[in-house]
């Protein structure tokens, strides 16, 4: 499925499944529209550019559960964004790309974070929420020494305390 004409999607109770993919060169979003809508993404979800735009944002609110591959291009955002929605980044699920995730949804990770890609440097930016867990991985490419032969991850995130223990 590609979505390139920057129309708004509405998800009324579908899943995606099997390893497809799913292009999205449009700005705009995908909002859930019930409580049972839902994303099981065992293929491909990447944001690339429209082409129109020098910066390209696309926003997902809808509960996202990932096995496969999600992917952000360079100069592009992806807004995972909060409500009843979450991002479950699953032990087999990558996380990976040149742009920005901006999480503001409840965020588990137990899978992989590759800033770039495999095999190449890059540098991916992370917004909002971050996790990390005991079995999660985030995996650098590290071809030298100077700024560009190895790959980084950028985070500005804000933690809230709802409970401080002195």
């Amino acid at each position: 499925m590609t979505i390139d004409d920057g129309a708004n999607l509405d998800w009324k109770g579908a899943n995606i499944y099997g390893g497809g993919i799913f292009d999205i060169a449009s700005v705009r979003g995908l909002l859930q529209q019930s409580s049972n809508a839902l994303i099981n993404n065992s293929g491909l979800i990447k944001k690339t550019d429209d082409e129109l735009n020098e910066f390209g944002n696309y926003y997902l609110i809808v509960e996202i559960y990932n096995t496969g591959v999600i992917e952000v291009q360079e100069n592009q955002t992806f807004f995972f964004l909060a409500g009843a929605s979450a991002l479950n980044n699953t032990s087999t699920g990558i996380m990976q790309g040149y742009g920005v995730m901006d999480i503001t949804a409840q965020f588990v990770n137990t899978g992989t974070i590759y800033p770039g890609e495999l095999g190449g440097v890059g540098t991916l930016d992370v917004t909002n929420n971050f996790a990390t867990s005991n079995e999660s991985n985030i995996e650098f490419d590290i071809n030298g020494t100077e700024e560009g032969e190895f790959d980084t991850v950028l985070l500005l995130v804000f933690q809230i305390f709802k409970e401080i223990y002195l």
